[in-house]
């Protein structure tokens, strides 16, 4: 008898012992993760108190696949935790598995806005152009609305090298997580200048010549190049320029709508005065061809027929070229 009671006692013992699990692993329908990678730690409950510390670290590490990407998400099957677990040498009888079927896995994710990237794009913009920060005006042209990325800590970097030539800028940015680069994006803008200018205070014909009355100094919005604007009387020699096409009331006046006009024609006699000797003499000499004050031009004597280089005084006057 005592023989039976211990034999049936034994094969408890070893009943109890065999349906056991030395821990238990629950996972819901539905789970969220901040990781690249989806680790059981991070997606289930595991309830191991017969465990080492090393051995349930290991279990927390175990990865099964590439986490989805922000906003995304994936389905992880029971097929595929259950051969995890058993890779990493449990028996199936050593754990016991609690998930559906098919568990969805999603991304947590954080929202970057476009207010956020314009305010960086100005603040940058208003730093680095050659101008005053209240004389930049900023126009978005982006079509780039929120942007969805992996939760956590990021920045929104300018890249190197930008091309910041005015009116259209294209302005290169890159987004970065954990040291890495995640993404890179182009936040285009169209950039005014609010500068005071010479214009127009009446319409004006081209080949006219102009005058300091017809123009007075206003602030403008200029959009383009502004070393083309002309911002003071000083930049303009009214005396000696045309304008080189028509311009409207109202209209901004720029250094390539002038033109000096030629004012010796070829064949034109002109007056040249020399000094030799502290004595000055007078002649007159033939244009070879045309040219505008200042400019050097090419002429001949009338009595002798030799020809040499003058600068152009006046319509009428060319003097020699000092050495």
């Amino acid at each position: 008898m005592k023989k039976i009671i211990v034999f049936l006692a034994v094969i408890l013992t070893i009943i109890i012992t065999t349906n056991t699990a030395a821990f238990e692993i629950e996972i819901q329908k539905e789970v969220e993760v901040s990781s690249a990678e989806i680790y059981l730690g991070e997606i289930a409950q595991i309830k191991a108190p017969e465990l080492s510390d090393s051995a349930l670290s290991e279990l927390k590490n175990l990865v099964f696949k590439s986490s989805p990407g922000p906003g995304y998400q994936k389905r992880l099957s029971r097929v595929l935790v259950d051969l995890s677990i058993q890779n990493l040498d449990y028996k199936k009888s050593q754990f016991k598995l609690r998930m559906p079927a098919t568990v969805i896995v999603r991304r947590r994710s954080r929202v970057i806005t476009e207010d956020e990237i314009s305010r960086l794009v100005k603040d940058y913009l208003k730093t680095e152009l050659d101008f005053k920060a209240e004389d930049i005006l900023i126009e978005s042209k982006s079509s780039t609305h929120n942007i969805e990325i992996a939760a956590g800590d990021y920045q929104i970097k300018v890249a190197e090298n930008q091309n910041l030539s005015l009116p259209d800028i294209n302005l290169k940015l890159e987004i970065w997580q954990n040291d890495k680069k995640i993404r890179s994006l182009f936040y285009p803008v169209k950039v005014k200048l609010l500068l005071k200018v010479l214009t127009a205070d009446k319409s004006l014909k081209s080949n006219s010549k102009i005058n300091k009355s017809d123009f007075s100094i206003r602030e403008q919005k200029i959009s383009g190049d502004p070393t083309e604007v002309i911002q003071s009387w000083s930049e303009v020699d009214f005396n000696n320029v045309q304008l080189s096409r028509r311009l409207k009331k109202g209209e901004i006046l720029k250094s390539n709508y002038l033109k000096t006009p030629y004012v010796v024609k070829w064949g034109q006699k002109l007056h040249l005065k020399v000094e030799v000797n502290n004595i000055k003499v007078s002649t007159f000499v033939e244009a070879k061809e045309r040219g505008k004050i200042g400019e050097i031009i090419t002429v001949e004597n009338l009595n002798s027929g030799y020809q040499f280089q003058v600068e152009v005084v006046s319509p009428t006057e060319v003097k020699m070229i000092s050495d």
